[in-house]
């Protein structure tokens, strides 16, 4: 029964298409030759992909549910114990094999020679699964707080704390692996107890949702569609936790104010600027980067991932295609897509002043990181926009459930968050590179904004995905 169970609750959830995919990535993985470093460049990129794979779990989490499930699967005669063992394993598809995703390649798993490194990945990915699932019923304030926590844990094997997942990376692997056994101990048990009362925490999450939902009524009156459209971006910054690359478990959103954004980009910005001033030079020496800057580098690349937390449904909520039926489709998505864009470089443009003013100070990649963020991000953003319209359009109702099931357009839709990273990685060798890089990227995405072609398979698409 408990087969049958874990079967039904898997497929309803992920297509077999994506399932196959995850296959061949993680057996692509597991015997793939590649050596292991415990020093250098690693030793920094390692703790802070770890730090994404335990920390996005508790600011996006939540339990892999449909709406139907609320009216059936809840309501089916089986143990408890059962189905939540069935969501864990869909938790984990949907969270845990992003470990595999970020840092798989790099944990010396090649043919299964050790059952270390196998048992490090699985607890990893039961840990993540396991988070997600504790602390989607919690305010986002409450999963803000504890995400920060897991990545300064993370993080801080750079700077020479053992007993932190990061040192799995590091010379002492032990420690590391040591830590990820202990976090999975504690978390895998209140997962279990979590999914098993799931109807509970799935109202009180609903409950917590809808009673922030009454706020300041921001009234547009008098202005014309265009005026009314950059108005409402230009004061809310929406952003998503729905991870389409891993496959997805329940959608969270947060609607921010872009002045409360900025604020904070603001904040993050100095703290950037006086941390490169004082340890650039040390990483740089320690690590043996081979990169003149490399906080300015991996920083750059940080950024350019925002897109995709603005860009995986910015069509899926109500509140934003029902735009479609008050003025020209072409206009609305159009104009909502530059203002998305627009909206985006106001949130990152303290990282560019700063780039700027690194730059100014003798860190020359401050300024090609200034060109790219300025104009790759936003530029991307647009794509992703475009690019999820025209493969996997979601319809967001309600966001404590999966909008549907998971397939493999939106893992490609998701994958092209990549073309932006390696846009800002090759920016970063030059200033005529990163103008040039910069020049490509804005005119391809001119070029989708101007196309009515693009436009109507957009609207087409949407309108078979159940949008009217």
């Amino acid at each position: 029964m408990l087969a049958k169970l874990v079967k039904f609750v898997i497929l309803s959830r992920f297509s077999k298409y994506l399932l196959a995919f995850f296959v061949f990535f993680v057996f692509y993985d597991i015997f793939t030759p590649r050596s292991f470093q415990g020093t250098g460049f690693l030793s920094f990129f390692g703790p802070g992909m770890l730090a994404i794979v335990l920390s996005v779990p508790i600011v996006a989490g939540g339990v892999a549910t449909l709406k139907s499930d609320r009216d059936f699967l809840f309501l089916l005669p089986v143990s408890r114990f059962h189905l939540a063992i069935s969501l864990l394993f869909a938790q984990f598809i949907a969270y845990g094999l992003m470990a595999f995703f970020l840092v798989g390649y790099y944990i010396p798993l090649s043919g299964l020679s050790s059952l270390y490194p196998l048992l490090v990945f699985l607890s990893l990915g039961f840990a993540a699964a396991s988070l997600s699932s504790i602390f989607f019923p919690y305010s986002l304030q409450t999963r803000l707080v504890f995400s920060f926590l897991m990545a300064t844990w993370c993080l801080s094997s750079i700077a020479g704390f053992k007993f932190s997942p990061g040192s799995v990376f590091s010379s002492t692997p032990s420690y590391g692996a040591a830590s990820i056994f202990l976090l999975v101990s504690v978390t895998l048990p209140l997962a279990l107890l979590s999914l098993s009362r799931s109807e509970l925490g799935l109202m009180k999450s609903v409950v917590s949702s809808t009673s922030k939902e009454a706020g300041k009524q921001k009234s547009f009156e008098g202005l014309s569609p265009l005026k009314a459209i950059f108005a409402y971006h230009f004061s809310i910054i929406e952003v998503s936790g729905r991870l389409n690359v891993p496959g997805g478990a329940a959608y969270r959103s947060a609607r921010i104010s872009i002045w409360k954004a900025a604020a904070l980009t603001s904040s993050l910005a100095v703290l950037y600027f006086f941390v490169t001033l004082k340890f650039n030079g040390i990483i740089a020496s320690k690590f043996n980067f081979g990169i003149a800057d490399p906080l300015v580098f991996i920083s750059s690349i940080y950024i350019t991932i925002s897109p995709a937390f603005m860009g995986i449904v910015a069509l899926g909520n109500e509140r934003l295609w029902l735009g479609f039926s008050a003025v020209n489709p072409y206009f609305y998505l159009r104009s909502l897509a530059v203002a998305k864009a627009l909206s985006l470089f106001v949130m990152l443009s303290p990282f560019v002043v700063v780039d700027l003013l690194l730059g100014l100070m003798g860190y020359s990649s401050g300024f090609y990181a200034a060109v790219a963020i300025s104009f790759i991000s936003p530029s991307c953003l647009v794509l992703m926009i475009y690019l999820y319209g025209l493969l996997s359009p979601l319809q967001i109702r309600e966001d404590v459930y999966m909008p549907g099931q998971a397939g493999l357009k939106q893992v490609i839709g998701g994958l092209s968050v990549f073309l932006a990273i390696f846009l800002t990685v090759f920016s970063l060798t030059s200033i005529y590179v990163a103008v040039l890089c910069s020049a490509l990227i804005v005119c391809a995405s001119a070029y989708v904004l101007k196309s009515k072609y693009v436009a109507s398979r957009i609207l087409k698409s949407m309108v078979e995905s159940g949008f009217v």
